[in-house]
């Protein structure tokens, strides 16, 4: 029982340091959401994160009416983390209690709340430079000739969208939500990836005439090739994966492709599991 009452003094001086404090914080209440932004006025904005406060429960089964569901970091302040703002100099703010988390309802409550806060403090971070909201990258670009029978490269000059960063905890529904619309939603990806479904297909014309099952898929020139284009993506292995959902399952590589995507053991990535997981 002492150990109880300690955690739920901790977990009550916590909560005050972070209603004061932190950039952001909703307090989630029954079916109600309130928010506080403490970043506009800089004074007040000791802890940069956005925090959920709310009723919650621990893994142990303990209940508490006020405590710190979820933190997010803003910036290079990690959620959770031990924190050293300059305005404390020596001083540092310690780490907050872990061990709950939001329940379903009350993700799906403060949800939409949060994406909006995030969007509008990527707007004031780049509402201030001078080279606006997207940058100039140069990536490879591949363009296979039929007639020529020949694979070209060059350099492609690409507008990027610029943003602000962010850090989470894994696991967390957000985490899941995160993976999931970027997957899906961001259209400059899914552009990539049917490109690259269709850039394969082509490429791969002649082998798919002229196939016979005893040959060693992997030891193809041309899928060789294409293992050494996919390494040098910028994407992330899970978004590249999603090459898959683009290529049609009637396609007689398609097995093969599963596994130069997802290895030659078929597993799939801790992302594509979180993505899998979204709440309806």
């Amino acid at each position: 029982m002492k150990k109880n009452e300690q955690l739920a003094e901790r977990a009550q001086r916590e909560v005050e340091f972070v209603k004061q404090n932190a950039a952001i914080v909703f307090l989630v209440k029954d079916d109600k959401v309130e928010e506080c932004w403490h970043i506009i006025n800089k004074d007040n904005c000791l802890l940069n994160v956005l925090a959920v406060i709310g009723k919650g429960k621990s893994v142990d089964g303990i209940c508490l009416d006020e405590v710190i569901l979820s933190e997010i970091g803003i910036g290079r302040t990690r959620p959770f983390h031990l924190s050293r703002p300059l305005a404390l100099g020596n001083k540092s703010i310690p780490a907050r209690l872990r061990g709950f988390g939001l329940s379903a309802d009350q993700y799906k409550l403060v949800a939409p709340r949060i994406f909006e806060a995030l969007q509008e403090l990527v707007y004031l971070k780049i509402a201030c430079w001078e080279n606006g909201h997207y940058t100039t990258i140069y990536s490879p670009h591949y363009i296979y000739s039929r007639r020529q029978k020949k694979l070209w490269s060059y350099a492609k000059i690409r507008t990027w969208p610029r943003g602000r960063r962010f850090s989470v905890c894994v696991g967390t529904e957000f985490v899941k939500d995160v993976f999931w619309a970027e997957r899906n939603l961001n259209t400059g990806v899914r552009r990539h990836l049917s490109g690259l479904a269709r850039f394969i297909m082509g490429w791969l014309m002649r082998e798919a005439k002229e196939w016979r099952r005893h040959k060693d898929f992997f030891k193809l020139k041309r899928v060789l090739e294409i293992q050494k284009i996919i390494s040098g993506k910028s994407l992330p292995s899970y978004l590249l994966a999603g090459t898959m959902d683009y290529i049609p399952r009637s396609y007689i590589f398609y097995p093969y492709m599963a596994k130069l995507f997802f290895g030659q053991e078929g597993e799939v990535s801790a992302e594509k599991n979180l993505i899998s997981s979204v709440l309806p």
